[in-house]
């Protein structure tokens, strides 16, 4: 994640949050931390 990208919202009715990745060919299969090492996968364009 890129802290200097990112961006925060608060509004009467949410929380916006917005994070930019690093490394865009990694994509996130969740946010959620379910414990044990977090996995990332690359996808692979078809170009």
């Amino acid at each position: 994640i890129l802290p200097q990208r990112c961006r925060c919202t608060i509004l009467s009715t949410k929380i916006e949050i917005r994070l930019f990745k690093a490394d865009e060919s990694i994509n996130w299969t969740s946010l959620e931390y379910k414990g044990g090492v977090s996995t990332s996968q690359r996808l692979h364009s078809l170009s």
